[in-house]
């Protein structure tokens, strides 16, 4: 796998919330719909954080050919193919991403505290359940924040 299927999963799973929230902010749709929407959204959100952190980190490494045979899979696998997003960017940063001090959700904290605390609980005990926070409006703002993120890490980590 080259290290650009990272970003193209990205895109794809952004491409994707916003259709989601278009289609859970429509009137016709059920409230039962609009509920599991919210939860996809949601879930795919950290996705993109998760494969722009691996997309910036294999940029920055110069990794070519396959991710899989490169040294941060094979050596620092625990470190590099983790979920937690918080230790993702600190291996980040350890091994020279350094355009991502200060984006959006790590070092700088986002200035609505409930947007925050979606990323800081995006972990496996709530990625999968229903959320009473987890509506269209929130989530709007939330991918959107998710987006600034995509696009600077795209800014300092395309070749």
């Amino acid at each position: 796998m080259d290290y650009t299927q990272f970003r193209n999963a990205a895109y794809r799973h952004l491409v994707s919330c916003k259709q989601l929230l278009k289609d859970a902010n429509d009137s016709k749709t059920r409230k039962d719909i609009k509920d599991r929407l919210c939860l996809e959204i949601y879930y795919l959100g950290g996705y993109i954080l998760e494969a722009m952190l691996s997309y910036a980190v294999c940029s920055s490494m110069n990794i070519i050919g396959d991710v899989y045979q490169s040294k941060p899979f094979k050596e620092d696998a625990k470190r590099f193919k983790v979920h937690n997003l918080n230790q993702k960017y600190s291996y980040a940063l350890q091994k020279g991403c350094n355009g991502l001090r200060n984006i959006c959700f790590f070092q700088k904290k986002h200035p609505n505290a409930i947007i925050q605390n979606l990323f800081s609980d995006w972990q496996v005990k709530y990625r999968y359940e229903n959320r009473a926070n987890l509506s269209p409006d929130i989530l709007s703002t939330y991918i959107g924040s998710i987006e600034g993120v995509y696009q600077t890490i795209l800014k300092y980590y395309t070749r």
